[in-house]
């Protein structure tokens, strides 16, 4: 028997969920008082709350992601492997509709000549070598 702290009920150990944080390993608080709470609140508060957060606490969440990552690398690169391929065609899909933008295509155009800019030299020599190899179709 357990003693639910919400509705003042001793009920069975099967009645709690579990909990662990707690030193036996059950909620304080019984399954259907658990459900009531979770009724009564508004998603769309919830999830400002959240937001709310998140926003004051950057650099924990920040901070809290690379720890993660670091400590769970193995994992986080294998659910990223599984997820990609579970929904590869969808992101096919949603990478070429971006890619087809105006303002995709125009970005693609600027990050392309200021890397030519920058590296001149390797452009200049890129471009030798395709003329060397192709000198029949230069001439037609």
């Amino acid at each position: 028997m357990r003693y639910c702290k919400k509705c003042d009920q001793s009920k069975e150990v099967v009645e709690f969920g579990k909990d662990k944080q707690t030193k036996d390993g059950f909620n304080f608080y019984c399954k259907e008082c658990i459900r009531n709470r979770n009724k009564n609140r508004d998603p769309q508060k919830v999830y400002e709350y959240n937001i709310q957060w998140k926003e004051k606490n950057k650099e924990k969440v920040i901070n809290y992601s690379r720890n993660h990552f670091k400590n769970n690398k193995e994992i986080c690169l294998k659910k990223g492997r599984e997820s990609y391929h579970r929904h590869k065609e969808e992101i096919a899909k949603r990478r070429k509709i971006l890619r087809s933008s105006p303002e995709a295509k125009e970005a693609n155009r600027l990050r392309t000549y200021e890397w030519r800019q920058k590296n001149k030299s390797k452009c200049n020599s890129s471009v030798r070598n395709w003329q060397i190899r192709n000198r029949i179709k230069i001439r037609v």
